[in-house]
């Protein structure tokens, strides 16, 4: 065999492994998630108030390639179930499976996210309820009691959290069998 047909082999050889590798590596199923996405289709820059409704840990979670800062737990509460405007001000009332209690405040949008102590948001502040964060000492022990008050109105969870960490991918504005409808506390009509 000459040295030209050996070098070709090699050469072969390599390209296979090189596109064989990079079949491998690919897309996690998380990074997948969070670029299913797309755009920000909203009108405000990275921070606190970008992305209502959309599923918060898909991109705020604690896998290498995610943004920071890492999110506990993180949605967005609405006014009501069929209005696109988010309840600014209301609280969020979670207990975990350890007796922890936390009091989250919606932000401008109806954005709220617990961050774990030593943790910002970078821009906008952090820690305290004006941007929509708090700071919690430890993490959070599933499963987790919630509810969510609107002025005297305070809606209850009838069910628990068992494992999820972003709001949104169990409640969005399509009621049906992947979702419960939004979060919301509204006044009960006259």
């Amino acid at each position: 065999m000459d040295s030209l047909s050996r070098g070709l082999k090699w050469l072969v050889l390599t390209s296979v492994l090189v596109v064989s590798a990079a079949g491998c590596i690919g897309v996690s199923p998380e990074q997948q998630l969070a670029n299913e996405l797309g755009p920000d289709p909203g009108p405000y820059s990275r921070g606190p108030l970008h992305r209502a409704g959309f599923p918060c840990t898909n991109c705020h979670g604690d896998l290498w390639w995610q943004d920071h800062p890492t999110f506990e737990l993180a949605g967005t509460v609405y006014k009501t179930p069929t209005d696109d405007s988010g309840s600014h001000g209301s609280q969020v009332i979670i207990e975990d499976a350890k007796g922890q209690k936390i009091t989250a405040q919606t932000n401008a949008v109806g954005n709220f996210f617990l961050l774990q102590n030593g943790m910002s948001v970078g821009r906008g502040g952090g820690g305290g309820g004006n941007d929509g964060s708090t700071v919690i000492t430890a993490g959070l022990t599933f499963p987790l009691r919630v509810s969510v008050k609107t002025g005297a109105v305070e809606q209850k969870m009838r069910g628990l959290i068992w494992r999820e960490r972003s709001c949104a991918n169990c409640h969005n504005k399509q009621l049906g069998a992947a979702s419960n409808g939004r979060v919301f506390a509204a006044e009960n009509s006259p």
